[in-house]
């Protein structure tokens, strides 16, 4: 249920910035862009199913691997397998400008970062509710 919900708000959060930066660069008034809640909802939905269908079966990975280590090397590690999963989405579809590249590695890795805070966060609340 934790990872389930870390995935809902690691996407909501992530959709949410990812389309502010979006809309604040629609200042020409000649051109047609996409409405907010457009942006927002298609990328939550993109996002969602990622985290649900690849995320979240590699954590239970991730998690096996290193059970008793530090919060650290947890956060470490969610980052450095989500910049392997986006290089290897580079390596199947690859980009030519070697910038755009570098920024989707990096996306990808702060997005399996911040699954990894909010798997820690409901953890963390969930010991704390349960008795």
């Amino acid at each position: 249920m934790t990872r389930l919900l870390a995935s809902l708000f690691s996407a909501l959060l992530l959709s949410l910035v990812f389309t502010m930066v979006s809309q604040n660069n629609n200042t020409d008034d000649t051109v047609l862009y996409y409405s907010f809640a457009n942006e927002f909802f298609n990328g939550f939905l993109i996002m969602f199913c990622i985290y649900l269908f690849f995320v979240t079966p590699v954590s239970l990975y991730i998690d096996k691997i290193i059970i008793n280590r530090s919060l650290l090397l947890h956060f470490l590690l969610y980052f450095f397998i989500g910049a392997l999963l986006g290089s290897l989405i580079l390596l199947i579809n690859s980009a030519n400008n070697l910038q755009a590249s570098l920024q989707l590695i990096l996306l990808f890795g702060l997005g399996s970062f911040v699954f990894s805070l909010f798997l820690h966060l409901f953890s963390f609340i969930k010991k704390k509710i349960t008795p």
